[in-house]
């Protein structure tokens, strides 16, 4: 049998709790002055098969193990001692975590086959860092609760112990619930079909090597380094003392060979930066302007500086838009740039995946043989965060940082070729991000954009399906605030295909992020993509979820709940994560610190209801404050299409 399950460890109560995978049967242990169930604990641990949770190898297992090689200790001790004894392990187990120790008990080494989502999600990573409360707001879990008890608080009552189980058993089944949208099995479009548990095993079986609690990156960094140690014929000792070179270089010393400019203004711009030295801890930024378009230049990226504006091609334009297909991993192959510590045999492996990979996409194409899908997936991670994205990261074996922006900065200078190139033919770049363009031009000008597009492709090796050549999408209508926050619609077999970039238009969130009122972009897109009017739209929408937002507070921050009492002022603290929506009566959030500090949540005389527990009923029983969201949504809209700002006023008044 295979579980999913939880722990819970306060001073003098102990808790297991756990969940078959295929059903909502529970199996509880308690280890209390209340009950001493360790015996019956031991007993069913050795009928599973593997066990399924939140953050487990790091803690839950760690203190697990701890209890199943100590039995003949801990089965002499009474319920209260053991339980003191537990907390102690898990008090330790976490402070070696926080300081970034390595576990007591190794993966391999634990009794029970563990799965640790929050290691397969990459949870760990401080960019990402989530926790599992935070899943539970994104998810539309029915219950979002904190802790009933603190872990130092003694479990004095029966009342309390129960309380804990009950939190304990809303915990088991919202990783439940991650654990389905892990296997693809979710409605949430971003990862519906997508089995990341099956791709590991798959990847254990093709490349022999256990990667199941590996993240991606991870994956794809041990496949390249199995294939560097292959190549060779070193061991993974000897990888480990090669290091990286550290040394000083210019931008001018990432300049592909073939740059070459033909306007006095970029030549004057490549020759001013040329030789100043990239900085890796610092920000620098460089301005200039083709034809009317302004742009940056940074180490990492190429940006237009686009203001709020909308864009719809009249029947006589084209608004296209062209992308370099795998531009990152195209560049390192066509320049033969590589980690110099590491020498050709690193390119050569790289160059090897690429093919590979290329051929598994054929070979599922013919076959549907999913083996093959899966080993095409790996040899994208092993391109992608497994081989680029380790260019830069300082404790990677692959670190070298002028390898890393030879790729980054030689990419901008592809892209301002190819502007360059259609600006002297008289066809306008209207946007600009890393790896594509936007254009605006006469349907009378598409043979002259192809000439243009083909024979920079040639000059710069992007010539080819499998080399990274332009990928184009033609839009109907163009809506931005900002050159990262759009919504471009394009016609795709005669339907509309929306694409969402950036806080404003992001209808599908990754669940580490943040949807918060994500009824404003819907209703975004259902104006500019259908026509429908956000008023009409906002009132006939019934999902609760949608009007809601999260917050979670860190450290020494609260959040208070303040309402009026006969005129008292009452605040109520809340718990740590909260989901709430803005509603016509109910309270004010605010943010608190103990030093004095407030930040008040959505500022001005707007009230919030707290809707941590989900209640089915009527839309309209939930005293949804409308006015708050359309004002949201034509503020945003004013910005992009000033012109129909009296329209905002209109529908605001019909409330």
């Amino acid at each position: 049998m295979v579980v999913i399950y939880d722990l819970e460890t306060l001073k003098d109560f102990f808790l297991y709790v756990d969940l078959d995978s295929n059903s909502n049967t529970f199996n509880i242990f308690e280890i209390s002055k209340f009950r001493n169930e360790y015996l019956l604990l031991l007993s069913h641990l050795q009928r599973l098969k593997g066990q399924i949770g939140f953050n487990n190898v790091a803690f839950d297992s760690q203190v697990q193990e701890y209890l199943i090689r100590n039995e003949r200790k801990f089965s002499k001790f009474s319920g209260e001692q053991l339980a003191q004894i537990l907390s102690e392990k898990a008090n330790s187990t976490i402070e070696k975590a926080n300081k970034q120790e390595w576990p007591e008990f190794w993966d391999r080494d634990l009794t029970i086959k563990q799965v640790d989502l929050y290691k397969v999600w990459h949870y760990n990573n401080k960019a990402k860092m989530v926790g599992l409360k935070w899943l539970q707001y994104m998810m539309d879990w029915d219950n979002i609760e904190d802790m009933p008890i603190h872990h130092t608080d003694s479990v004095d009552t029966r009342e309390k112990a129960d309380l804990i189980i009950e939190y304990c058993k809303n915990d088991c089944l919202s990783t439940k619930r991650f654990y389905e949208i892990t296997r693809g099995k979710t409605d949430l479009i971003l990862y519906k079909g997508i089995d990341k548990l099956q791709l590991r095993k798959n990847i254990r079986k093709e490349f022999d090597f256990d990667c199941t609690n590996f993240d991606d990156v991870k994956i794809g960094d041990e496949i390249n380094k199995i294939n560097y140690l292959k190549a060779t014929n070193i061991t993974r000792k000897q990888l480990k003392e090669k290091r990286s070179i550290i040394d000083s270089f210019t931008f001018g010393d990432c300049f592909p060979s073939y740059t070459k400019f033909i306007t006095k203004e970029l030549n004057n711009f490549i020759n001013g930066i040329s030789n100043i030295q990239v900085l890796l801890d610092k920000k620098q930024e460089f301005p200039f302007k083709i034809g009317n378009t302004e742009y940056l230049m940074a180490r990492g990226g190429l940006h237009s500086n686009d203001s709020p504006r909308l864009i719809i091609p009249t029947k006589d334009q084209i608004l296209r838009d062209a992308d370099i297909g795998s531009m990152y991993p195209n560049i390192i192959r066509k320049r033969e740039i590589y980690p110099r510590h590491l020498g050709i045999q690193w390119l050569k492996g790289y160059t090897d995946i690429i093919q590979k990979r290329l051929n598994a996409k054929k070979l599922f194409k013919e076959t549907k043989d999913p083996k093959y899908q899966s080993i095409q997936e790996a040899f994208k991670l092993a391109l992608n965060g497994g081989s680029f994205g380790k260019l830069q990261e300082k404790s990677s074996w692959q670190f070298d940082p002028f390898a890393c922006f030879k790729v980054t900065i030689g990419g901008q200078i592809d892209l301002m070729m190819l502007i360059e190139k259609l600006y002297l033919g008289g066809i306008n770049v209207i946007s600009a991000n890393t790896d594509g363009i936007v254009s605006l031009f006469d349907k009378t000008q598409e043979d002259l954009y192809k000439k243009i597009c083909k024979e920079w492709e040639e000059l710069t090796g992007f010539n080819g399906s499998d080399k990274g050549e332009l990928e184009y999408a033609d839009y109907r209508l163009f809506a931005q605030r900002s050159v990262n926050d759009y919504i471009a619609v394009k016609v795709d077999k005669g339907e509309d295909v929306p694409k969402h970039k950036g806080a404003s238009f992001t209808v599908n969130h990754e669940l580490h992020k943040n949807k918060s009122y994500r009824i404003i972009a819907l209703a975004l897109e259902a104006f500019y993509v259908k026509n429908v009017n956000p008023r009409t739209f906002i009132i006939n929408h019934n999902n609760i979820f949608d009007f809601c937002a999260g917050m979670k507070t860190k450290g020494d921050w609260y959040l208070d709940a303040i309402s009026t009492d006969n005129y008292d002022i009452v605040r109520t603290k809340q718990q740590k994560t909260n989901r709430y929506y803005v509603s016509n009566n109910g309270i004010k959030l605010t943010k608190c610190n103990p030093d004095g500090r407030q930040i008040q949540e959505d500022a001005g005389n707007w009230k919030h209801t707290i809707y941590n527990k989900h209640v089915i009923k009527p839309i309209k029983d939930y005293d949804i404050n409308y006015n708050f969201y359309i004002e949201k949504i034509y503020k945003i809209i004013c910005e992009i299409q000033p012109e129909i700002i009296s329209e905002f006023y209109t529908q605001l008044s019909l409330f």
